[in-house]
Formats: structure tokens, C-alpha cells, sequence
């Protein structure tokens, strides 16, 4: 249903003026994925093998504007699906409806979902190892769950290696609801886990020496890990000024709040009849984001990184699903269809209304207040005694999230007149698609170099097209016709992305005459989708030639 209203979510970072480097890394892996293995098989993020094969998956069986509807929206029903799972059988049916469609709405949410950075996926790893650890719980066999736990672990890390922060909340969550469900201690549990662990493990790894001759694929990201850990992480930023934009925090700052106000109010609580989940599910809030905490507070940029707190998302919505048990147990059931009905309606208006309408303005100008101060509100009197008070904080939660939609979902990424125009976003996308095709035809081993204006009109689409190569590794220079801080070696062959062809070769020799080289055009390429029209032009760089002074003729 969301698609109906809104498909930004799937496309708005294509034609995004924020220049976005992460996820196209991703993509191109998903385009030309073992010549990426090879090609980059140093880099980090070749490790994450549990998101780059589905992904390259789902693009080898279907074309380039299908591919993302697929891939995405099946990260959107696994997770939402999961969530359901898990809270149908800890607090109630009731609160997994309306978890679901909050989460199902949520714009930061929909934003991790629909691009190809790794956040989407390791939110919905999370989600589906939580709802695996919760069958497993209840379940008089666990041993055949217990292997399904340790597979969809080793898939959530090997997508995500920070994500092994959450591990000892999992262990907590299964030993506690083992318990609650009375069942008994499975001995030697480890084992079937670890099998699970290491058949993962071993699959991946084995592709990945066939590939590009390493088995142990992970170990460049560990070292990462290890050394922004040491030297600290160059993206942190020590002054808080980010709080001021920091909207993607605001979601889970209501939920700790709320979480607050149901362990301080544990009586009421209590009175529900699945009460020691609900409250777990507070405590697992707070633990979650002390953690996140934590890494702030030792220069790790955890919060201050959206794609980085949106791992709070399901701990969050776990538990304000939860605080809202206490009302939805005293509902019949058409009160309970009619507050649904409801709260879907009020998730999905600020997706119908245009976003250029003077309301979803001034959201926009106001980002952080309108959102917390419902949502403080909301969860105040969410545990109200008061059946009728109750249902005003289920609803005042529901425009909170609704509100922080409206004023920082994917549908304010685009350009100026073209925010809420998915054929533009997609056409956008499509010439990137192209782009690398086109790359892929010149270099099939993905060593050209790029070359471009990045402050121009098309600078955050050529951006996109080199960071597919992996940004960085491939980078000659985003200030065309500067040649960059390092003169290019002779042989490299350089792409030229650009739209006046001509003009810009003129340029871009006149750029390396200084230095003494000069560049010899090898072949070139248009790039055309709808508004988007660039030329591809390559290069390689040769000494300039000086021609010879003329002899000096007899004279008379």
C-alpha cells in the first residue's frame, strides 16, 4: 500500500542533491559483482557478502527497474513481518498490528529499506534473528531453530560487523523467554548454533576463494573495525552541533522516554496479561540505546550517523508497540479496527498531501519540535488509567511519526520541483545504470578513474557513477578541469564525465599540458535518460609531445 502513495522511498537517492557515496558502492557490486570481488578485494566492504549476493542476485534475474522493487520490498516484508511475529507471540496481537504499520510508515525506516547501503539489511537481519530466538524459545525442539539462529547471525554480522554490539541483548532475550515459556535448558545449546555459524561461513568463504582466492572474506573488515576503534573515527563530529538536524534521532528519544514511564509505572503494566514481555521489551530499549551511547562517548559516531542509528529502529518500535498494550487490551474489537483504521489513515495522509503545501512546510521548517512534542505528549498518557486518555496518546504517537515523515522522509530529497517525481528519480537511476554498463564495456576489470565537476549541475550523479568503483579508489578528481592533488602516471586511462565533450577535452589537455602530459582519447560514449544527457569520455595519459625547434636554414 505505501507504493500507491509514495515510491521516493525506492529511488529518491539517485537524483538526491546530498551526493551519496555508500550505497552506490553497493550497487556496483550488485551490477558486476565478481569483478568487484576481484577488482576491490582489499576493501572492506567487499566483506559484506550476506547483502552483496542477494543483491547481485536479484539484479542478474531481473532488469534494472525492477530489480529494486524486488530486492527492497522484500527487506521491507521480512522485517515488518518479523516485528509482527515477535510481538504477536510476546505481548499481544494487538500491539504487533499497530507496530507493524508505525514501523511500516516510518520514514527512516522506509528510508534504510529502500537504498542499497547496508543499513536496510542489517535492520532486517536483526529483526528476523529476534523472531527466529523467539520460536526457538517456545519451541519444545529448539535444536532445528537453534541452527536457523546461529545461520541468521552470521548473516546479520557478516552484513554488518558493528551490529555484534546487540549480541548480548539476543542471549538475554532468549534466555529470558526460555524461560518465561517454561521451558527447559537445552544442554550443549552452543553446538547447533555454532554449526548454523560455520556452515554460513564456510559457504561464503568458499565463494569468496573461488572468486578472488581469499577464504577468510571478513578479516578486512575487522580491521577496520579495529582501526577506527584506535584512531578514532574521522567522520566524528565533537562539537553536537549535528543534534540541531539530528531527526533521526527523535523516534528513538520517544521511545526511551516511554520506556522510562512504563518501568516507572510498573504497576500498570503489570496488569496486562503478557506483562514481563512488555517490560522486557523497555529494558531492551534502554540497554540498546545505552550502548549506542556508549560508542558516542568514545568517539565512534553511532548516533550522529542516521544509517548507524537506524539500528534502533526495532528496539524502539519493539517497545512502544509494547507501551501501548495497556490501552489496547481494554479495546473491543471494532474499537481496535477503528483505532488501526485510524492510525493508518493519519500514517498514509502526509504521504498523499503534495509536498509543496504549505503545511509540509513548515514540518519541514520545524523538523525536531512538532514530532517530539507530540510524541512526549503521546507517550505521557499512554499508560493513563483512562481508557479514552489512552487512546488521545496512541493517536498523538501516531502524528509524531507521522509529522517526522512529512518533514524528513525520502520524498525532501529531490531537487528543487522534483521532490515528490518518482520518473525523474527514476530516470536518474537508470542513467547511472548505464553509466556503469557503459564502464563495464570499456574496462571490464574496473580499473578507469573518474574525472569530473562535482560542484556542477550533474555532480552528485557523476558521484554516484564513480562510487560505484568505489569512490576513492577510482577517484582522479571531483573539481574538473583540476587534474587533483596527484598528477595521474602515464597509462592511466581516465573517464572524462562531463556535458560538452568537446569542450571539456579541450580543458582537460590544457589541465595536463601544465604538468607536462597530455591526454589521447580513446573512445567515447553518451549517456542519455529522459532530462540526463552526459558523455563518457576516456582518456589515456601520455607525455606531451614538444615539438622540435626547426633548423635554421642557409642564408643567402
Amino acid at each position: 500500500m505505501i507504493l500507491r502513495f509514495d515510491r521516493t522511498w525506492l529511488f529518491a537517492y539517485s537524483a538526491s542533491s546530498y551526493g551519496f557515496i555508500d550505497p552506490w558502492v553497493y550497487f556496483g557490486y550488485f551490477l558486476d559483482l565478481t569483478q568487484h570481488l576481484r577488482t576491490f578485494k582489499g576493501a572492506y566492504f567487499t566483506t559484506r557478502l550476506s547483502w552483496i549476493l542477494p543483491g547481485a542476485a536479484v539484479y542478474h534475474a531481473f532488469p534494472p527497474l525492477v530489480a529494486p522493487y524486488v530486492l527492497h520490498v522484500s527487506l521491507f516484508y521480512a522485517a515488518t513481518v518479523s516485528l509482527y511475529l515477535i510481538l504477536k507471540h510476546t505481548v499481544s496481537t494487538r500491539a504487533a498490528v499497530l507496530g507493524t504499520l508505525l514501523m511500516g510508515c516510518h520514514a527512516y525506516f522506509l528510508r534504510s529499506m529502500g537504498w542499497d547501503y547496508v543499513d536496510g539489511a542489517g535492520i532486517t537481519y536483526m529483526l528476523v534473528t529476534l523472531c527466529a530466538l523467539t520460536y526457538t524459545a517456545k519451541s519444545m525442539h529448539p535444536r532445528p531453530w537453534l541452527v536457523a539462529v546461529g545461520t541468521l547471525s552470521a548473516l546479520t554480522l557478516y552484513a554488518q560487523l558493528f551490529l555484534i554490539v546487540f549480541s548480548p541483548l539476543a542471549l538475554g532475550y532468549y534466555q529470558f523467554a526460555r524461560r518465561e515459556h517454561r521451558r527447559d535448558p537445552v544442554p550443549a545449546a552452543w553446538k547447533p548454533f555454532a554449526w548454523g555459524f560455520a556452515g554460513v561461513t564456510a559457504i561464503l568463504g568458499t565463494f569468496n576463494m573461488v572468486v578472488n582466492g581469499r577464504f577468510l572474506f571478513f578479516v578486512n573488515s575487522m580491521g577496520m573495525a579495529a582501526k577506527l576503534v584506535v584512531n578514532h573515527n574521522p567522520y566524528n563530529d565533537s562539537t553536537f552541533r549535528w543534534l540541531a538536524q539530528a531527526t533521526w534521532l527523535v523516534l528513538p528519544m520517544i521511545a526511551l522516554l516511554g520506556a522510562i514511564v512504563c518501568l516507572r509505572r510498573r504497576d500498570n503494566p503489570l496488569s496486562i496479561p503478557n506483562a514481563p514481555f512488555a517490560l522486557f521489551w523497555q529494558r531492551y530499549l534502554v540497554l540498546s540505546v545505552s550502548i549506542m551511547v556508549f560508542w558516542e562517548l568514545i568517539r565512534q559516531p553511532a548516533l550522529q550517523l542516521s544509517f548507524y542509528a537506524s539500528y534502533l529502529i526495532p528496539a524502539s518500535f519493539l517497545a512502544l508497540a509494547s507501551q501501548t498494550e495497556t490501552v489496547l487490551q481494554k479495546l473491543s474489537g471494532r474499537q481496535f479496527l477503528l483505532l488501526s483504521s485510524c492510525v493508518l489513515f493519519i500514517s498514509l495522509l502526509l504521504f498523499w498531501i503534495p509536498v509543496k503545501s504549505q503545511l509540509i512546510w513548515e514540518l519541514q521548517r520545524y523538523p525536531l519540535l512538532f514530532p517530539i512534542l507530540a510524541g512526549i505528549a503521546g507517550v505521557a498518557v499512554i499508560g493513563k488509567r483512562t481508557r479514552h486518555v489512552g487512546l488521545l496518546g496512541v493517536l498523538l504517537l501516531c502524528v509524531s511519526l507521522a509529522m517526522l515523515t512529512a518533514a524528513s522522509g525520502t520524498r525532501t530529497w529531490g531537487r528543487p520541483g522534483r521532490a515528490d517525481d518518482p520518473a525523474f528519480q527514476e530516470q536518474a537511476f537508470l542513467t547511472i545504470v548505464d553509466s556503469v554498463r557503459a564502464i563495464q564495456e570499456l574496462d571490464p576489470k574496473g580499473n578507469l578513474f573518474f574525472w569530473y565537476d562535482g560542484d556542477g549541475k550533474l555532480g552528485r550523479l557523476y558521484r554516484s557513477v564513480a562510487s560505484t568503483y568505489g569512490w576513492s579508489y577510482r577517484l582522479q578528481s571531483e573539481s574538473f578541469p583540476v587534474v587533483g592533488p596527484k598528477a595521474p602516471p602515464l597509462g592511466r586511462r581516465i573517464v572524462i564525465l562531463s556535458e560538452d565533450a568537446r569542450g571539456d577535452l579541450e580543458k582537460a589537455e590544457q589541465s595536463l599540458h601544465k604538468l607536462g602530459l597530455a591526454a589521447q582519447m580513446v573512445t567515447q560514449r553518451t549517456i542519455h535518460e529522459g532530462p540526463f544527457n552526459w558523455s563518457m569520455t576516456e582518456v589515456e595519459i601520455t607525455l606531451q609531445t614538444v615539438p622540435s625547434d626547426p633548423s635554421p636554414g642557409n642564408g643567402p
